[in-house]
């Protein structure tokens, strides 16, 4: 019965962690697609400014909207860093116990 419950408990565990870094790394490269991305404006005041010979800085033509006023993307946030912290933890016993049990 432990041996069973184990199991399970494992499977759902990688399960969770294969879902929670795939969701991860899709917002980080949605944010970095934001960043990145410039308007049609930005774009044509960088042409310009390149046929006037002006000295060029990126940081003019990007625009950094990172605001969270929203509640929901706050405790969403915050919900997300914990599963992260708990996550790291129960990864860390883990491995405390694998190397425990491979010394023995």
């Amino acid at each position: 019965m432990n041996k069973t419950f184990n199991k399970i408990f494992l499977i759902l565990f990688l399960v969770f962690i294969v879902i929670y870094f795939s969701a991860r790394v899709g917002l980080i490269d949605y944010q970095s697609k934001i960043k990145k991305e410039l308007t049609d404006e930005q774009i044509i005041k960088f042409e310009e400014d390149i046929k006037k010979g002006e000295k060029i800085d990126l940081k003019e033509y990007v625009k950094d909207d990172n605001r969270y006023d929203n509640t929901l993307s706050k405790i969403t946030l915050k919900v997300s860093d914990t599963i992260g912290n708990v996550t790291k933890d129960i990864i860390g016993f883990m491995f405390k116990k694998i190397e425990k049990s491979m010394n023995e």
